[in-house]
């Protein structure tokens, strides 16, 4: 049984700890900070021996270039980061738990269980699309000159692509679903507007004694106060998620722009080299289409998330503004007009670190960005080997 949002969430969240975004936790709710240390220590050791012998055995240069390096910096940052905040993280899951409670009580039923078969999906697919695009880069790697060894490198270089992908499906799935609560609060309002109508109709048909019109009242005002606490209380919660993830969310966008760039010198190297074998040629072009796509999806995606609860809350104060005109008790409109002053002071935004503001129109900024960075490299002429080391453009030559 999944009777919080933390067993719910705990497909990702375990993975996550075996990435290195996150605490083990055993049982569920008592992170082992000495264990997740150990781990730490023997993974990190094994992985960064096996990178060096791939690298020095094989001489492999394409995932050495600046670009990728960023790419491999912004992800180890955001595993330490991580760590630190999974505190506050907890802490948010648990006031999420109690916001879920409430809604409860109201008529809301719980989508934990809906939630972890969504996790489960989610967390099922992230490992095949690991293994599909290993397995597309070792074919692109053992096209010349087939070895075993050739084959295990995608799975160490491609590892830190990969971390940074299950970041952001965990904090995506969480804004998700703080999204889905913020359509059942407007919901609830909704009802609390048809009950208004009806209610007036019923008044002037002087159907109603005193007597029952002064409990609806009542009853209206006692709703209306629960869901303005619980619309602020996840205004609140999604401000401190915002500061727990505000850095690996703009690392993630730093990467994928990173990844874009380089993706831009790719393209342009495919189609200015005329002198490489056809098939060769073609394959080099379906890999690069093939990360684009995924890149492409997951940046859409997220931001997609981060839109859709800014329009959630937007929508909440449209709904308002409208019960507030319609409805005839003086105190029940004195209390949606603070209701909505207080949705104004606690405006729901995200923020990457201070720096933008994600959304549709973050999209629409980073795709002109990346458009005028192609510009420059069909001026300048830059090819991929460009952005690789100046030892290793010595090595591939």
């Amino acid at each position: 049984m999944t009777e919080t949002i933390q067993a719910a969430l705990s497909p990702l969240l375990i993975v996550g700890s075996f990435c290195g975004l996150g605490f083990f936790e055993y049982p569920l709710g008592r992170p082992r900070p000495y264990l997740t240390c150990l781990y730490f220590l023997i993974a990190w050791s094994f992985y960064v021996y096996l990178f060096y012998y791939f690298y020095t055995t094989i001489c492999t240069t394409i995932y050495i270039s600046w670009t990728n390096i960023v790419i491999i910096f912004s992800a180890i940052l955001s595993m330490f980061v991580s760590l630190f905040r999974f505190k506050k993280l907890k802490t948010c899951l648990c006031k999420l738990s109690i916001v879920d409670d409430t809604l409860e009580v109201l008529g809301t039923s719980k989508e934990y269980r809906r939630l972890h078969k969504w996790t489960i999906r989610i967390t099922i697919g992230w490992i095949l699309l690991t293994l599909f695009m290993n397995t597309c880069d070792s074919l692109w790697i053992n096209y010349e000159y087939f070895s075993i060894s050739r084959i295990c490198v995608p799975f160490i270089g491609n590892h830190m692509f990969h971390v940074n992908a299950l970041n952001g499906l965990i904090w995506g799935t969480i804004l998700r679903y703080i999204s889905s609560r913020f359509h059942q609060i407007n919901e609830h309002i909704h009802n609390l507007l048809k009950d208004d109508v009806m209610y007036t109709r019923r008044q002037n048909k002087l159907i109603l004694d005193i007597q029952q019109s002064t409990e609806e009242q009542k009853k209206c005002r006692q709703y209306m106060w629960i869901i303005m606490h619980v619309h602020l209380e996840l205004c609140f919660i999604l401000h401190e998620l915002n500061e727990v993830f505000s850095i690996q969310m703009t690392l993630q966008m730093a990467s994928y722009f990173a990844f874009f760039v380089e993706l831009c010198c790719e393209i342009y190297t495919t189609y200015a080299d005329k002198n490489v074998d056809t098939f060769q040629n073609f394959l080099d072009k379906l890999i690069t289409y093939i990360w684009a796509v995924v890149y492409t999806a997951k940046l859409l995606a997220l931001n997609h998330i981060c839109q859709m609860i800014c329009d959630k809350a937007n929508e909440t104060v449209a709904i308002l503004y409208k019960l507030s005109n319609d409805n005839s008790d003086k105190d029940l409109r004195e209390q949606i007009l603070q209701f909505l002053l207080q949705i104004k002071r606690r405006e729901v935004k995200f923020y990457g670190m201070g720096l933008f503001y994600f959304g549709y129109d973050f999209i629409r900024k980073f795709y002109v960005t990346v458009a005028a960075v192609l510009v420059i490299i069909i001026q300048m002429h830059i090819t991929y080997d460009n952005l690789l080391p100046y030892d290793d453009v010595i090595n591939k030559s």
